[in-house]
């Protein structure tokens, strides 16, 4: 052929690749060239916008029928058309220039998919399988995503068709693999899954026990975070659907934005709380609130109406992002320690859940951050908390060593005055030596004392309770033990909330405490809205009189109680009055009786329990 006459069409070839013919764009892919690991098709693949969802395959067997495939431009691994209403059809050719026939695996890696229809061998259509959580699965192969196996004959050319369309964000990544590669990977990828979910629940697990252990809110709002992140992450990876509730379309469909409408509402709520937010931006803590209200409505929107409110929250869910991060940066700016901690712990959190929804948008294509990015941001969410955590043993652990200096120091000035005051005065060495212990026993308190009221606790209540006998035995003096209530409290905490009642008991203990002033008298919170007092060397008369003196005291503090009878709060107190013999801890039960029966008897009142003298037996209480 003349030089001449190819030039013209040499011409019209370049015309027609420039103009991106689908003739011309894309290539068939070489099977029997493969390696076992995985080809992205991306590049051989040829896409059609099917805007009305009418196509179907037998519309393509017809070649005069104009079909405008165009030729894959997007960068990556996959494809992304964000949230559309339309069906994409993509093909492909594979081609095998070998001898032997040979089989492949098409892996479509995305569980959001409703409806996946894949044609092999077209236009005679050999091959067909139906695909998509509404569809229900279609594969023999083991992993966590559609796989289908296909075979191309020895020295032919196979076309393979794809059907898709979903409410969801329109991901597409499809890779081709051999069995061999496959397989290997399957095993390796719901291992690393496994590995990830496993992490997840120990941290769960963690903070659930650190939770019952302090019950701080900040921890039960943590515990709402993770869970529903994980829930959110084993719809999106595949992991739920595939290995945990099996098929549940409706759930897949809302299983991952649903979670994470959950998660945001306690992320927020977490922010205020441990930002404190409320004392420290009233403007952000506004915008909070107004956060957490569009994260929760919208969550219970996606369940019915899916289609119509994910785009908004989807932009809800960035801003969401956003604003907790400046929330944080703000509060960091103020100087508050542990708002650095929140801001790095999270930060990476933040940023792979806006590269993931810019993805599901389509504006950013599919890679190893916009795929994965929120389960690594949430390993390295918890690394950095884990940090924290150990920033806030350390602090206190620092406190700790401090306190005990101080009381170091503070015990070794009374010894230095115990022992100038020896050489002066020996008479009052016994004194001194007293006033060391109760110094000793004061310090001691310091970790026995009830952080609600401020008086000892039950631990410290036994411990003295058992020395105070022994003494009462040695020194052969009454002991008096008194039980308290607080009358209708329950009643109190119902009417006025918890938070009323804290400070009921607080004032209750308070009065109480001031009218046992001698240095032997104690009082301590037994449990729940109930008092113990002792006081030592009183007989009956004595303790009774002192029993009706706190419940004057408490009766005057006028504490309105409009679910009382009495209209305000009161005590109701048992008393025993003995001494004190081998069975001891029946004091206690006495008392307890005793105040039952004044409770019986209309409460604000004391109740005196009748007892026979124990039997001393000295070798007990030696």
């Amino acid at each position: 052929m003349k030089l001449w006459y190819r030039v013209p069409r040499l011409w019209l070839m370049a015309l027609l690749l420039l103009l991106g013919s689908s003739a011309w764009a894309v290539v068939p892919l070489a099977v029997d060239s493969m390696g076992h690991a995985a080809t992205p098709l991306t590049s051989y693949l040829e896409v059609l916008e099917d805007k009305d969802a009418t196509l179907r395959i037998d519309d393509f067997r017809d070649e005069s029928v104009p079909h405008r495939f165009s030729a894959a431009s997007v960068k990556g691994d996959a494809l992304g058309y964000g949230y559309s209403a339309s069906a994409y059809w993509l093909r492909f050719q594979l081609s095998n220039e070998g001898t032997a026939d040979a089989d492949r695996i098409l892996e479509i890696a995305y569980a959001l998919l409703a409806e996946v229809d894949v044609y092999a061998g077209f236009p005679d259509v050999i091959q067909h399988w139906r695909g998509g959580y509404a569809t229900g699965f279609q594969t023999s192969e083991p992993g966590r995503f559609m796989a289908f196996r296909m075979r191309v004959p020895a020295g032919e050319k196979v076309w393979v068709y794809l059907r898709v369309k979903t409410p969801n964000s329109m991901n597409l990544p499809l890779r081709l693999w051999t069995p061999q590669g496959y397989q290997a990977h399957a095993v390796q990828d719901v291992a690393l899954q496994a590995t990830y979910f496993g992490m997840v629940v120990v941290i769960v697990v963690y903070n659930f026990l650190l939770l019952l252990s302090l019950r701080d809110v900040s921890y039960f709002l943590y515990l709402i975070f993770a869970v529903n992140v994980a829930l959110a992450l084993a719809n999106f990876s595949g992991i739920g659907p595939s290995y945990l509730w099996g098929e549940a379309p409706h759930w897949t469909k809302v299983g991952v934005n649903v979670p994470a409408a959950l998660a945001s509402v306690a992320m927020l709520l977490l922010t205020q709380h441990m930002l404190e937010t409320r004392h420290r931006s009233t403007l952000m803590h506004a915008a909070l609130w107004g956060l957490i209200a569009a994260n929760a409505v919208l969550g219970m929107l996606l369940l019915g109406w899916f289609e119509r409110f994910n785009p908004l929250f989807v932009t809800v869910s960035m801003l969401t992002s956003v604003v907790i991060l400046i929330a944080g940066l703000q509060a960091a700016w103020q100087g508050q320690r542990g708002a650095y901690f929140f801001v790095v712990a999270f930060a990476s959190l933040f940023l792979a859940n806006i590269l993931t929804h810019l993805r599901n948008f389509g504006i950013l294509p599919t890679n190893l951050l916009t795929r994965d990015g929120i389960q690594i941001g949430s390993i390295i969410e918890m690394l950095l908390l884990s940090l924290a955590l150990a920033d806030r043993f350390n602090v206190t652990r620092k406190e700790k060593i401090l306190a005990q200096r101080k009381a170091i120091e503070a015990q070794a000035a009374l010894v230095r005055g115990l022992k100038e005051s020896e050489r002066t005065l020996e008479a009052k060495v016994k004194e001194r030596t007293e006033l060391l212990e109760i110094s000793n026993q004061k310090l001691e308190a310091l970790t026995l004392t009830d952080p609600l009221t401020g008086v000892a606790n039950r631990r410290h209540f036994e411990k003295v309770f058992h020395e105070e006998c022994r003494r009462a035995v040695r020194m052969g003096q009454p002991l008096v033990v008194g039980m308290v209530d607080v009358d209708w409290f329950k009643n109190y905490n119902d009417r006025y909330g918890h938070t009323a009642g804290d400070a009921c008991l607080r004032k209750v203990a308070t009065a109480m405490k001031q009218c046992l002033r001698r240095p032997g008298d104690f009082l301590a919170r037994y449990g729940g809205e109930e008092f113990v007092f002792i006081t030592p060397a009183t007989e009956v008369a004595k303790g009774l009189k002192q029993a009706s003196l706190l419940i004057e005291r408490v009766s005057a503090l006028g504490i309105d109680h409009e679910a009382s009878p009495l209209g305000h709060v009161t005590v109701s107190i048992g008393v025993v009055c003995t001494m004190p013999g081998d069975r001891f801890e029946e004091l206690v039960d006495m008392a307890d009786a005793a105040l039952y029966h004044a409770k019986s008897e209309g409460r604000n009142r004391v109740g005196l329990a009748e007892v026979a003298p124990f039997q001393r037996k000295d070798d007990l209480w030696s």
